[in-house]
């Protein structure tokens, strides 16, 4: 296998790899030979081929174009990391096909489909009832192995008998295998069978075992179960003697036949006897916290990816749920929030260090117990979610989930609030509210927008007419309530929600005066500023958030 798994890679700026391939990106538009060199040599650091050949091809191109005084070593490296990048892109795989580009992803990406369990389309190895994950992993597809994990497929699923065909040759695959677990015990079939005088029957090529060998050490690193085991039935003598014969004979039967039944992963694996292999399982044994890899596909540590100190914040890539470690969910995948087109990491889940690990296993989404409802509800609140688009529910559940709101904000204690006001913008103005009126306010609104008191991003009309909606909601408690006099008119001064925002410099105490009164950055548009000073000063700490 490729040494590259585990040789020795460039020190990792501190804020990681990530953000550092980001702010190359942006710093070389339109930019000099010299600063695509430098997004090509980050963006192979991180395996995004693409980003490595487009800004390889502008550089050369600009070299060219521009007659720079560009010296032999610089072209030479442009013209070799294109190569690299048009190598790694020409290894065939499901991802290339017009099914997974013009059906998958839009599926996943605008209704939320869950990745973990889109089926195969077509059975492989001999099983027809595999996720896409499981088939890519029997089948030695390395692209597309990356590609479901940084959409967001958990690596554990198990297998599900959906239904008693069997008829050859196609036979279902064994329940609750992996597909970790059936990657490698097709692997070790090929490798005893290379040895044996059986090689017909694999009808596999050397490239097929270096896939496979591939596929499973990627898996091990991004925290599969390598414990697991191979579990199934019995297979009867005849179909086990008819391997001698046949290729037609099914995979269990071969499995069984081999001594595969009930041996684990790890076990196979050390029969098998490839090191890189090994290693991987010894690195994942002894500190996996420190060694699994990031699942956006780059093959370098959390850290030193997507996870790095200065990124995650407090949030850690992993969660130790009573012993268990549940790794952070794909900075690459869609938002679970629903409410944008974005990436996690760029949405809820490290730049807003509001972090949501999977349950492998089951596919789940989880929130750490240290984050409680409560804090769900909080982060709901000043990241003034709307309700009904954040689960798309239908009526009937919206209804439930939005009593589960408001009992959990009349629940919240104020520091909580004022804790994730803080948190979501320093110059957030709910902090100090009071968190049972605002739950007051939220149960009387008819679809449930919660208000945090910084919109830049929204519309002005939009904003106004919800402003006008949360008032008025806001005299409806108060109506409700009972108050009067200068009890009510100082919870009505408190509580009012201002569609006026402040200046994004936090050096600046400007707000606006009228609505949308301050312009938005041009580039991310999440942001405004009472002026162009004010914008070029809060730029250093703006740049690394800043995303068309």
């Amino acid at each position: 296998m490729n040494s590259s798994f585990f040789s020795k890679r460039a020190k990792a700026p501190e804020h990681g790899w990530a953000i550092e391939l980001r702010n190359a990106i942006e710093d070389a538009e339109n930019g000099s030979s010299k600063k695509q060199l430098k997004v090509a040599e980050t963006a192979a650091i991180m395996r995004q081929w693409k980003i490595c050949k487009n800004s390889a091809e502008r550089g050369l191109k600009s070299c060219s174009k521009n007659k720079e005084k560009t010296n032999n070593k610089k072209k030479k490296k442009l013209t070799e990391l294109k190569a690299m990048a048009n190598k790694e892109l020409a290894i065939e795989s499901t991802v290339d096909s017009p099914s997974f580009a013009q059906d998958l992803l839009p599926n996943i990406r605008k209704h939320m489909t869950n990745v973990s369990f889109v089926k195969s389309c077509a059975p492989q190895a001999q099983f027809t009832n595999l996720t896409l994950l499981q088939s890519a992993a029997c089948i030695g597809d390395v692209r597309l192995v990356e590609s479901m994990v940084a959409l967001g497929a958990a690596v554990d699923i198990p297998v599900k008998s959906d239904s008693p065909h069997t008829h050859e040759p196609h036979f279902p695959a064994p329940n609750g295998s992996t597909a970790l677990v059936l990657g490698v015990a097709r692997l070790s079939m090929h490798k005893i069978m290379e040895a044996s005088e059986l090689a017909h029957v694999v009808q596999s090529s050397p490239k097929t075992t270096e896939e496979l060998l591939q596929c499973a050490v990627i898996l091990v690193m991004l925290g599969a179960d390598f414990n697991k085991r191979l579990e199934f039935s019995p297979v009867s003598l005849s179909m086990k003697m008819s391997i001698l014969v046949t290729s037609m004979s099914s995979f269990l039967a071969q499995y069984d036949a081999f001594g595969l039944r009930g041996k684990s992963v790890k076990e196979m694996a050390v029969e098998i006897g490839d090191e890189l292999l090994l290693e991987a399982i010894r690195s994942m044994e002894e500190s996996p916290m420190e060694n699994a890899w990031c699942r956006c596909g780059s093959r370098l540590p959390w850290k030193e990816c997507h996870a790095a100190p200065s990124v995650a914040g407090q949030h850690k890539h992993f969660h130790d749920n009573a012993g268990e470690i549940l790794y952070r969910y794909s900075p690459l995948a869609p938002c679970p929030c629903t409410l944008s087109n974005i990436t996690q990491f760029d949405c809820c889940g490290w730049l807003a260090h509001s972090p949501t690990y999977l349950d492998d296993v089951t596919g789940a989404m989880c929130v750490p117990y240290t984050l409680s409802l409560e804090t769900e509800a909080g982060r709901l609140a000043v990241c003034g979610v709307m309700a009904d688009q954040y689960m798309r529910r239908s009526e009937e559940s919206f209804v439930e989930h939005k009593a589960g709101i408001v009992e959990t904000l009349r629940r919240m204690q104020p520091s909580t609030l004022a804790d994730l006001a803080r948190q979501f913008h320093p110059k957030c103005p709910i902090g100090s509210w009071d968190t049972k009126v605002y739950a007051g306010i939220v149960e009387r609104q008819e679809d449930l927008f919660l208000w945090n008191g910084i919109f830049w991003n929204a519309d002005k009309l939009e904003l106004e007419q919800r402003a006008k909606e949360w008032n008025e909601a806001l005299d409806a408690y108060c109506d409700d309530m009972g108050l009067s006099g200068e009890e009510r008119d100082q919870i009505v001064r408190k509580h009012t929600a201002i569609p006026c925002a402040p200046c994004g410099n936090l050096a600046c105490d400007n707000w606006e005066v009228t609505v949308k009164e301050f312009n938005r950055c041009a580039k991310c548009k999440a942001i405004a500023y009472c002026s162009r000073d004010c914008q070029k000063s809060h730029w250093k700490q703006h740049k690394r958030d800043c995303m068309p």
